[in-house]
């Protein structure tokens, strides 16, 4: 049984919905939102509140888990900076080969456009969800995590899916003026805070006996 850990090879998040920031892009950024957040203008003498979101990007190279290695086990940590209200983080795997110093919520890398804004397309994000967690509002500075599903993580590991990485969205019900969580990235100074995915597996060797029969171990 080996227990791996890894830090992001990359990671930033993106805006949509937020049309002064669909366009920018966050790979130096020391936090990631994932949630809904408030926004207001006036246009016309009519102020306007719109309900932006933030999603975060994040992969990890998992080039050193033998192809043919059992996954017994997958978590996800985040540590997070400002937690405003309860909701849930849930992630999925990204279909798209997004560059973090390009992605931004109209492309995943320049000259590329995601099929939708937000990475919101199904040639941009798998619609079946890895792992997910809910968390309390009302508190920052703390850990989160959450299990990810070691038969999807398998599929990355072992070449049947292309490793492209993950969304993590943010859901929440009601009216709030910030992200629902906001967490460190690997650009923050302190690595501890830093996201943390941690691998349980088994290496699987098989080899045949004189009869031609295949022994695991």
């Amino acid at each position: 049984m080996t227990v791996a850990t890894f830090t992001p090879s990359a990671d930033t998040f993106i805006s949509y919905d937020y049309l002064p920031g669909e366009g920018g892009n966050y790979g130096s950024a020391t936090t990631m939102g994932m949630g809904h957040h408030y926004y207001g203008f006036t246009s016309g003498g009519v102020i306007i509140i719109i309900a932006a979101k933030d999603v975060g990007l994040l992969k990890f190279d998992l080039s050193s888990i033998p192809p043919s290695a059992d996954i017994q086990n997958a978590n996800l940590r985040f540590y997070g900076h400002s937690i405003f209200n309860p909701g849930v983080l849930y992630v999925t795997r990204c279909k798209r080969a997004w560059v973090e110093s390009q992605a931004t919520g109209l492309i995943y890398s320049t000259g590329n456009s995601w099929q939708i804004t937000g990475a919101l397309g199904a040639d941009d994000e798998e619609n079946t969800i890895v792992g997910s967690t809910a968390f309390d509002g009302g508190t920052t500075d703390r850990f989160i995590s959450m299990n990810l599903a070691p038969s999807l993580i398998k599929e990355i590991t072992s070449g049947a899916m292309t490793n492209n990485g993950f969304i993590v969205r943010g859901n929440v019900a009601g009216y709030q003026s910030e992200p629902v969580f906001v967490a460190y990235t690997k650009e923050s100074a302190n690595s501890d805070y830093w996201p943390l995915l941690t691998v349980t597996y088994n290496s699987v060797n098989a080899a045949a006996d004189g009869r031609g029969v295949m022994t695991w171990f």
